[in-house]
């Protein structure tokens, strides 16, 4: 049975229609509140809870609700709805957990920690659940706590990506390089693809001046992911201590570019978390990935925007664009799809789908959108 306490799971692959029907709620003086207000639960209260089944009757209505601010990208609507379930069911632990969530993306570890902690106090048996708990001691500089959580959630989940990555870089923090890199490279060995331990692997052999090796790791970490600034300045300095300089220069030029890129991509994700419904904001977000060259980052971007503006057919032109010069097939043609349902009298619409058909047909869906083009714009002609 699915894990409905797992909000984020359950947001990806529930659509239902009376979650769709329940009203987001706007407001954020949920973030003037601490989870210090929480009341405990009745003794045993939880004591047989699973989850592995459904939640109480009671907790559906404000689940739904949660799941479709969080489908909305809107964390403290949804941190709004888990305080007001935890009102009605105390430490009920789904709430807990979802909290302790919330409040690392929202940054704000302490409470993060707070509601983790209770999480599992309330339910021990889950600490397989909390990386999140280790993450926000991390963040606040307890290396120590972290490192030591990390081991406990790993004892559960030894296969857990992000566990043993934040395991090595406590080792790394608490001056221990080889435990460190053990870490890690048991990170890439689960997750090939996973730039950012490719990344740091490079810094560890940099700063023990393992200098051909760390400049392996770094290229690797590079072509895993090209659009990362810290991979590009870290392969500068390391061509400048081989004292290969313009290899260095071409590489922190890179760099310079990548991080005012990152720096305004920090600056609009910072806004979004609290004004999740912005277009403006995901229009910079779409423009600055795409300045970076980054299509499959301007995509996501793009998406998360639709997600707001659904109904936004522009919007949908844009995307089908991207997608055809992204040479996404599957995505524009889908899109493709829906803006045909949507492009009514839009000239602009059957001019973005004849050049979708012109390439990828069927025919008759060229013919089609060539027809209802040309009418268009003989239209105003013959209104005169």
């Amino acid at each position: 049975m699915r894990r409905l306490h797992t909000l984020i799971a359950a947001c990806l692959l529930a659509s239902s229609s009376s979650a769709q029907e329940q009203p987001v709620v706007p407001t954020h003086s949920v973030l003037q509140r601490s989870p210090l207000e929480w009341a405990p639960a009745e003794p045993d209260r939880w004591k047989d809870w699973d989850a592995n089944v459904a939640p109480p009757k009671s907790a559906e209505p404000f689940l739904l609700r949660a799941i479709d601010a969080f489908n909305l990208g809107d964390m403290p609507a949804t941190l709004q709805v888990l305080f007001e379930l935890l009102a009605l069911e105390p430490d009920f632990p789904s709430a807990l957990h979802q909290s302790g969530v919330i409040y690392f993306r929202l940054r704000r570890y302490e409470d993060a920690i707070y509601a983790l902690e209770r999480y599992l106090a309330v339910a021990p048996q889950r600490v397989g659940d909390t990386r999140y708990l280790a993450h926000s001691y991390y963040s606040l500089g307890r290396y120590e706590e972290a490192r030591a959580h990390y081991s406990r959630v790993l004892s559960v989940h030894e296969k857990s990506v992000e566990a043993h990555r934040g395991l090595g870089l406590c080792h790394m923090r608490l001056g221990d390089p080889q435990a460190a890199l053990a870490e890690l490279r048991r990170v890439l060995e689960l997750d090939p693809a996973h730039a950012n331990a490719a990344t740091w692997i490079a810094q560890i052999l940099m700063d023990e001046e393992q200098l051909e090796d760390a400049l392996t790791a770094v290229l690797s970490a590079r072509a895993l992911d090209p659009y990362e600034a810290r991979t590009w300045f870290l392969n500068s300095q390391i061509y400048y201590e081989l004292e290969q300089e313009e290899q260095g220069d071409t590489a922190k030029a890179r760099f310079d570019t990548l991080n005012r890129i990152a720096q305004d991509l920090r600056t609009v994700e910072s806004q979004l978390l609290y004004q999740p419904a912005s277009p403006a904001l995901y229009r910079q977000l779409a423009d600055l990935h795409r300045e970076a060259g980054n299509m499959r980052a301007t995509s996501q971007a793009l998406f998360r925007w639709l997600r707001v503006e659904p109904r936004n057919l522009d919007l949908r032109i844009e995307m089908l664009q991207h997608a055809q010069a992204a040479q996404e097939t599957k995505t524009a043609a889908a899109l493709a799809a829906s803006i045909h349902k949507m492009a009514g009298d839009s000239a602009n619409a059957w001019a973005a789908l004849l050049a979708f058909y012109d390439v990828s047909g069927p025919p008759e869906a060229r013919a089609e959108a060539a027809s209802r083009l040309r009418d268009l714009q003989a239209a105003p002609r013959n209104g005169k």
